[in-house]
């Protein structure tokens, strides 16, 4: 992940460590008509159609389709979930040329959507039941999504090939009407809640092109990419604290284990004010990097330089931003890889690169401030093995990064560093032609460096993680699977008041499938998540919990045309 950030840049959410590459499904050389019904929650139920065929003398044209829908209420108290989804790629691929362009639209009314409970300085109460929600009925989030990617890439030779890759991303929650930030009132699991109707949009543009290829010098080859890359995003919203009519707010009272907030209230129709834009960015990179390999690749070296840059738009006159702000670094990046033998690889680097400024949100005393970004370190050492059946690694790294959260003044700022330092193991593969691991451990000790908490454990991060899921297959037809996953005690603020019990879960499942003729199949599966039914807060950070949910079973039926 760090090498990433060295390619890649940070993404306009602030990718410190990396980022996930996200690839579009393709259409198959065999022409694809799968339905899938899907069963889950209370009484959600999912449709879904994948559909692929490839076309041309050599079949060198795809298109590839996934068309979804969902509706009915989830496993939490009064949520209801209602989507639909198309995503749909084009692909072509010559002898020289390859390209795709994916349209995706996706679109969802959830009413009665879960949120967090701000424990507003109380002790931490017993968890309720699972499928908890602290929302009343009406309220709901209505929000719609265009995605628009473009990658095309050309081989000028066997040696070298040009790139370029856009994308455009717009996001409208045209309604999104809550009753907002839960807090407890007291240590019985009493709690009130406002209201407001926030509705928000933003858009984003991105691209990137460049250049890779081979060049041989003596014993060593090098691996060369140049990138440029520049990513602009915008937005804004209204604001609308309800009130009923004479400038009172709307306050509503409940109970955590009683949900007795679920009242039948329906407030004053929303007064939104004007629309306003909550600021604007400019990312924008050039990286070199050179990925140097010894002629018995025995050695792999990588030095990378990359320039990164953002400028940030604030003030808005109701035609153009009027005032910005600009930040940049030069990045040193660097790694070594040595090969043990032909299954296992001794590896470290090191990279810098320039982080994510914030635009405060407005809940804040400071909202409207813009936090410049910060230079981000980071550097891993570990090991990796792969037998061709069984796999895994184990790092020890350090990543230091800003550290930014509210005070108690509610203003949100940064204060000093974060220094994250720890070590990971995963394994995954086959132990034996039926039995197959996937899992891994993390010990991750995250301080605060500077600031008024300096010395202290970052709030919301435990020391330890760990998930385990074993698969089992019995035949042909049946496969069964087991999955644990447990989280450490964490603090839940940065003064580190007081901590959120470690928790586990464990999920279950078995899926039966059948070979039909012509190479097709028809599915079932049953998957049972939370199995023991555990009731466990997770620590979201500056003194905020959340639940995570009850037993669910999942119940899925797929046939292929």
């Amino acid at each position: 992940s760090g090498p990433d950030t060295l390619l890649h840049g940070v993404t306009s959410s602030g990718s410190v460590g990396g980022s996930i590459n996200l690839v579009p499904k393709v259409a198959e050389d065999t022409p694809r008509i799968t339905f899938t019904e899907t069963f889950s929650g209370k009484s959600h139920y999912e449709h879904a159609l994948d559909l692929g065929a490839r076309f041309g003398k050599n079949k060198e044209w795809g298109i590839r389709a996934n068309i979804d829908a969902g509706h009915g209420n989830t496993e939490f108290r009064h949520e209801k979930m209602d989507y639909h989804n198309i995503f749909v790629n084009f692909d072509y691929r010559g002898e020289k040329t390859k390209a795709q362009f994916l349209y995706g639209y996706r679109y969802v009314n959830q009413t009665a959507p879960t949120f967090s409970l701000n424990l507003n300085g109380h002790e931490l109460p017993p968890a309720p039941s699972g499928d908890a929600n602290f929302q009343l009925p009406w309220s709901r989030y209505r929000y719609n999504n265009n995605i628009l990617t473009l990658a095309v890439e050309h081989a000028f030779s066997k040696d070298w090939q040009a790139f370029f890759h856009a994308g455009y991303h717009d996001e409208d929650w045209n309604s999104c009407y809550e009753s907002y930030y839960p807090m407890l009132m007291d240590n019985q699991g009493n709690f009130q809640a406002g209201i407001e109707e926030v509705p928000i949009a933003f858009w984003r543009l991105s691209f990137d092109a460049g250049l890779r290829g081979k060049v041989k010098t003596g014993a060593l080859t090098h691996n060369l990419v140049f990138r440029v890359d520049r990513m602009s995003s915008n937005g804004g919203g209204q604001d609308w604290d309800g009130e009923d009519g004479f400038g009172n707010p709307y306050t509503f009272y409940g109970n955590i284990y009683d949900h007795s907030i679920l009242q039948n209230v329906t407030p004053a129709p929303p007064r939104l004010g004007p629309w306003y834009y909550s600021g604007a960015k400019i990312l924008s990179g050039v990286t070199v990097v050179d990925r140097v390999v010894t002629d018995d690749e025995k050695w792999t070296f990588l030095a990378g330089l990359r320039y990164q840059k953002e400028k940030a738009f604030r003030n808005h006159n109701g035609k153009d931003y009027t005032g910005s702000y600009s930040t940049s670094a030069v990045s040193p990046n660097v790694g070594v890889m040595y090969t043990l033998s032909p299954e296992a690889k001794l590896y470290a680097n090191y990279m810098e690169g320039l982080g994510n400024g914030y635009f405060v949100p407005r809940r804040y005393a400071n909202g409207g401030a813009y936090l410049p970004p910060q230079l981000t370190k980071q550097c891993e050492v570990g090991v990796k093995w792969d037998t061709k059946k069984f796999a895994g690694s184990f790092s020890i790294f350090s990543l230091e990064q800003e550290n930014a959260y509210a005070d108690v003044a509610k203003v949100y700022d940064y204060h000093g560093r974060q220094k994250n330092r720890g070590a990971q193991v995963t394994v995954f593969g086959e132990l034996s032609p039926k039995f197959s691991l996937v899992g891994g451990l993390m010990y991750l000790k995250a301080t605060q460096s500077g600031g008024a908490n300096d010395g202290r454990e970052l709030h919301a991060t435990p020391n330890w993680n760990a998930s385990l899921m074993a698969e089992y297959k019995a035949d042909s037809n049946w496969t069964a699977f087991g999955r644990l996953t447990y989280s450490g005690s964490a603090y839940l603020t940065p003064a580190n008041r007081a901590k959120v019990p470690a928790w586990y879960r464990v999920d279950v499942g078995v899926q039966y499938e059948k070979p039909l003729a012509d190479g097709k199949a028809m599915r079932v599966g049953l998957n049972v998540f939370n199995v023991l039914d555990r009731r466990y807060w997770c620590a979201r950070g500056n003194d905020v919990v959340a639940l995570e949910g009850p037993r669910s079973i999942v119940l899925t039926v797929g046939y292929d045309f």
